[in-house]
């Protein structure tokens, strides 16, 4: 089975529109935010990290929609065809492809599982940060994995790596890390007292 993706011919903004980029702009300005005004930023974090979640379920949609961050060459099912005139279309006809792998549907749906973990995880939250750094953690994994379907050009890759799966190893290591360290040291400034119960 195959569908037809994109609702429009045209590819609209089909470079330099990076999710990382945008995610850790954000936390930035986030923190000047919350340093200027006084308010502990980590509680604040936690309580938007399901919406990262949910925003890569959406936003994904929305690349597979706009025929960027395509799949590699995949034929039957699931691969995915675009429009002849959009930027996916033009690389399937150039080499005579049967159709893309949906590397965007893939991590909308990893997405989703993102959102009902992270919000499971809220109801036995140890220290504040934990549900920020859980998301970073689950999106990095799954990032890296799904960075194998995804079509790159060498000038986007580390060796056998794409530059993302290598910011995903980082995000991974430090953000895992933190996880772990508050959960070893039952005083850390951050760990909270009395787990909320539900």
């Amino acid at each position: 089975m195959r569908v037809v993706a994109g609702l429009r011919d045209v590819s609209v903004g089909s470079g330099g529109l990076v999710m990382h980029g945008g995610f850790f702009a954000d936390l930035l300005a986030g923190l000047i935010y919350f340093r200027i005004r006084r308010y502990p930023f980590l509680p604040y974090a936690d309580a938007i990290a399901p919406g990262i979640g949910l925003g890569v379920c959406l936003t994904r949609i929305g690349r597979f929609m706009n025929g960027c961050c395509y799949g590699v060459p995949c034929g039957g099912f699931p691969s995915a065809s675009f429009p002849p005139s959009s930027p996916p279309g033009r690389y399937e006809q150039g080499f005579a492809l049967s159709g893309l792998f949906p590397s965007q549907l893939l991590e909308s749906a990893c997405g989703l599982i993102i959102l009902a973990l992270v919000l499971l995880a809220g109801r036995r939250k140890t220290f504040d940060g934990f549900l920020l750094s859980l998301v970073c953690v689950l999106y990095a994994a799954s990032r890296f994995a799904i960075d194998f379907t995804r079509d790159y050009g060498p000038e986007e890759r580390v060796g056998m790596l794409s530059h993302t799966q290598v910011v995903c190893i980082a995000l991974f290591a430090v953000c895992g890390a933190l996880i772990v360290r508050n959960l070893r040291l039952p005083n850390h400034p951050h760990r909270l007292q009395h787990a909320p119960s539900g």
